[in-house]
């Protein structure tokens, strides 16, 4: 436990450089304050994600525990030094910073919340006062590359990553695992890969199960609207072609692709790959596009 008392817990992070060496993994963070003083201050020290949480990224240095005894006190969340969300944001991730706590956020009823400046995301339950514009925010961890926190991966956030790490899409902070201002193919890309392959994996080694949707916080159906999802492109067909033939496991890969479609959308791919592979015949590309298709017959 972290205990601070009649005063401030001030971290000078910076997202990509001194945050990185600050954990507070397992750490109970116990913010307790005489209600004479001036408000007692809890200081952001992540990436603010607009709620997105990936549990598998290093970026998030999440609390145990979060408890605010301060009587009826005053106390605040600030994002007060470097990546400051009231100051012009510094390049990078261009992101504010935020809290994350893996369990519970416990608040004194009679506390006063000065205005914050950066949110504080929780995995487990809140108890205390409800308040104005509050910084307290329920979320729920998922796999790197959940960028539409549904708790599953797609093809589609496949491709999106693609094209950043291409230069077709510019830098989107969401999608830097470790917050170095990069998005590159032998670490985004790689992880998004990886967690594709061994989703069961990846969740038994964060939450001790491989049933991953009970544990990002959706029925055991799964997470998303339920909404088809729009027919692939011949562009977005090659970049996924492309992905899928580097891969470690090309088989599986194109298996998640082929089960992330409707059976008429997979027809319509299947269509156009041929035809590529037709109009390529004898190239490299055509070669691809040819050994995809393979790949997806059902």
């Amino acid at each position: 436990t972290l205990t601070v008392r009649l005063g401030d817990l001030d971290i000078r992070s910076r997202i990509h450089d001194q945050a990185s060496g600050w954990d507070s993994t397992g750490v109970h963070l116990f913010l307790g304050a005489d209600g004479t003083l001036p408000p007692a201050k809890v200081e952001a020290t992540s990436p603010d994600f607009d709620g997105i949480w990936f549990a598998d990224s290093p970026c998030a240095k999440a609390w145990s525990d979060f408890d605010v005894a301060v009587g009826s006190g005053v106390f605040a969340i600030v994002d007060e030094f470097q990546f400051n969300s009231n100051q012009t944001v510094i390049l990078e991730t261009g992101n504010p910073e935020a809290v994350y706590v893996d369990n519970d956020v416990k608040v004194d009823a009679n506390a006063t919340l000065q205005t914050p400046s950066a949110n504080v995301y929780y995995a487990g339950n809140y108890a205390g006062p409800v308040f104005p514009d509050s910084p307290f925010v329920p979320s729920r961890k998922t796999l790197y590359g959940d960028v539409n926190n549904d708790c599953k991966l797609d093809p589609l956030e496949l491709l999106e990553l693609r094209r950043i790490v291409s230069g077709v899409l510019p830098y989107d902070s969401v999608f830097d695992l470790d917050c170095d201002g990069l998005i590159t193919a032998g670490t985004e890309l790689a992880r998004f890969k990886i967690n594709v392959n061994n989703e069961c994996d990846k969740w038994l080694e964060l939450c001790g199960s491989c049933d991953w949707a009970p544990c990002c916080g959706v029925s055991a159906a799964g997470g998303g609207s339920g909404a088809e999802q729009p027919a692939l492109t011949a562009s977005d067909l090659a970049l996924l072609a492309g992905e899928v033939m580097t891969s470690v496991e090309p088989a599986p890969f194109a298996q998640w692709v082929a089960d992330s479609m409707s059976a008429n959308q997979l027809v319509a791919a299947l269509a156009t790959l041929n035809a590529l592979a037709a109009d390529n015949a004898g190239t490299p590309s055509g070669i691809e596009f040819a050994a995809f298709a393979g790949l997806l017959e059902p």
